[in-house]
């Protein structure tokens, strides 16, 4: 194989994506606005690990999982940020699962596909921020749930 002018083996691109072709799209609200700028889920299981006095092994095991997102939004002009609030904010309502999708590819093409179903989701805090310079009202949702699941 050729070298590249630092004496490095060649390099051969893998692919490539664009922001056109990159969303994030929740499968259960009808509609578009909720105007994400960020998302960040975390989903954990707590792992005890044992030792025996009379080997020289150890054992995990596997407990309880738990999960948590935060969403940074900013107030648009649809009505579906109200509905996500009303929908996901009572915990005394079961309002079953979110299903999320992330797509990744380049133009209009999605090549890369992710599909997530966050298990029996429920704010758990609201925070709401405005800066003179952007004049954009901002919202940060905590956010807990049972399970992740893929596909």
């Amino acid at each position: 194989m050729p070298a590249d002018l630092f004496g490095r083996s060649e390099v051969k691109l893998g692919g490539a994506m664009s922001a056109d072709a990159t969303r994030v799209t929740f499968a259960n609200l009808s509609g578009t606005g909720l105007l994400l700028q960020n998302l960040d889920i975390t989903y954990q299981q707590e792992i005890t690990r044992l030792y025996a006095l009379d080997k020289a092994e150890v054992y995990f095991v596997a407990g309880r999982t738990s999960g948590n997102m935060k969403i940074g939004q900013v107030i648009g002009p649809t009505a579906v940020q109200t509905a996500f609030y009303t929908t996901y904010g009572n915990v005394c309502a079961s309002n079953g699962n979110l299903t999320l999708t992330a797509a990744a590819g380049c133009g209009t093409s999605q090549s890369g596909q992710l599909t997530l179903t966050v298990v029996s989701p429920f704010i758990e805090s609201f925070g709401l921020n405005m800066t003179a310079q952007q004049m954009t009202v901002n919202v940060n949702l905590s956010m807990t749930f049972v399970a992740l699941q893929l596909g």
